[in-house]
């Protein structure tokens, strides 16, 4: 495998400080070096805006026809869709505890 998508809360926590205090990292330059280290940034190009767009519809397709009524209301973020359209482009597996990001990724075939 050539790598797994990330998709967590730890990094938007990381970044405004929410963090619990044993994970908490001491400045936003050891945050970045950290970041940096571990993650490789996505490029968002115009094939990948363009997919996410699609993505958008077709995962609200996909959870308005959902068998679970938890999930029949619920929206797909704009967040989510472009970190399956990139998951996509980049043919990898993505990592995820969001409910509505995992189901739209099995519809759509993402690891």
């Amino acid at each position: 495998m050539k790598g797994v998508l990330v998709d967590t809360y730890a990094l938007p926590t990381a970044a405004t400080g929410d963090l619990t205090q044993t994970a908490r990292l001491r400045d936003e330059d050891e945050l970045y070096s950290y970041l940096s280290r571990v993650f490789d940034a996505a490029r968002i190009t115009e094939k990948v805006v363009r997919k996410a767009a699609e993505v958008k519809t077709v995962g609200g397709d996909l959870l308005r026809k959902a068998p679970d009524p938890s999930l029949c209301a619920r929206r797909l973020s704009t967040c989510d869709a472009f970190t399956l359209a990139i998951a996509l482009d980049r043919a990898l597996p993505v990592l995820s505890g969001d409910r509505d990001l995992a189901y739209v990724a099995g519809g759509l075939r993402v690891r």
